[in-house]
């Protein structure tokens, strides 16, 4: 039964923090040639494009802004081969998730982001 006493979400909260540390393997900055968008959640919109591109060309993109990134999902072997390119083991890329390193990925690879 599920009951909402403040012992219990701290524990729901707890695992899914736990959960997510677990699971979170890094931050990196990519080409949007590698995101994938399978699900849009509305149509394009051509004038919110525009003014999106005036916002960028006039202020810039603020890649360091956590509201800013988009999550996505990374087979394990398709990060290991971008970390050997450059020289990092998966730790150290860990490690490094706030300096937002570059990660060029192969030809043809899509990473399937999970909102954003």
């Amino acid at each position: 039964m599920f009951t909402s006493s403040p012992e219990s979400l701290a524990a729901i909260e707890q695992r899914i923090v736990i959960n997510k540390l677990t699971k979170f393997k890094g931050a990196a900055r990519v080409s949007i040639r590698n995101l994938e968008f399978l699900y849009p959640s509305r149509q394009i919109d051509r004038k919110a494009i525009r003014q999106l591109t005036r916002e960028f060309d006039s202020e810039g993109c603020i890649r360091e802004e956590p509201s800013h990134r988009i999550p996505a999902v990374i087979d394990a072997s398709i990060l290991q081969a971008a970390l050997e390119k450059l020289s990092l083991t998966a730790e150290t890329f860990r490690a490094k998730a706030d300096d937002l390193l570059f990660l060029e990925l192969r030809s043809g690879v899509r990473l399937e982001y999970l909102y954003g």
